[in-house]
């Protein structure tokens, strides 16, 4: 079912345990870095690194909340940032820390406080939250004085998705509460005082598929990179 309003969409019924605090969701694919991916794939967290980074000291630090097992930290790690990872899978996190990264595993939702970062990356989590309210409200806490985050999601309305319908790898119902569209996530952070400041469009990994490389191009990929901040009552300028 979806919104009418916002365009995003839940799955109906909602998943009964994602188990994602017990399953290495990563170990699937047999990567450790961006040179065993796809070009496709590569490409795309290459990009999302770029707009994390675009408005970043070279020595930020950045948080990645289920950084899985550390494909865009190693990249972060390489270009200089101060880049530290948390993840709710014990394997992934383990796998991540044998590759030399700093990660913790642990459920970044647990009490605590997660400390303060210049930005904040999220790849693939939202749609795994039953409720991503206060997941962003802590992300919000999380964050500096015009800090930025980066989500990356899946868009339900491209034009991949569109045309395969039930066969679209990206639904996972057994896994996502949500299902997002730039519009709709932008609705979604609004409501709780981001600013979004920029959004790409890119695709998931289809092999050679001239679709998922004519979705982006014509405003409709099945995958987005949404860049927001968020200004909170005493927080000083930088």
């Amino acid at each position: 079912m979806h919104c009418r309003r916002c365009g995003n969409a839940a799955t109906d019924p909602k998943p009964v345990n994602n188990q994602a605090d017990t399953a290495d969701f990563h170990s699937q694919f047999g990567y450790n870095t961006l040179d065993d991916v796809s070009p496709q794939w590569r490409g795309a967290v290459l990009r999302q690194i770029d707009l994390l980074t675009s408005r970043l000291a070279p020595d930020a630090a950045i948080l990645e909340i289920g950084c899985g097992r550390g494909l865009a930290l190693r990249e972060l790690k390489r270009r200089g940032y101060a880049a530290r990872g948390i993840e709710i899978s014990p394997a992934a996190a383990q796998a991540a820390r044998s590759n030399g990264l700093d990660v913790q595993a642990a459920d970044f939702m647990a009490p605590g406080n997660p400390g303060r970062y210049d930005a904040v990356f999220l790849s693939h989590v939202l749609e795994h939250m039953p409720d991503i309210g206060p997941l962003l409200d802590k992300v919000a806490s999380a964050l500096k004085p015009a800090g930025v985050v980066v989500f990356a999601q899946t868009n339900w309305k491209g034009l991949v998705p569109r045309l395969q319908r039930e066969r679209w790898y990206g639904w996972t119902p057994d896994q996502h509460y949500w299902h997002f569209t730039p519009k709709g996530l932008g609705a979604v952070l609004a409501s709780r005082g981001w600013t979004v400041l920029r959004t790409e469009q890119s695709s998931l990994s289809h092999g050679n598929s001239p679709l998922s490389r004519l979705g982006p191009l014509v405003g409709m990929g099945d995958q987005f990179h949404l860049l927001a901040t968020i200004s909170r009552k005493g927080d000083a300028q930088s």
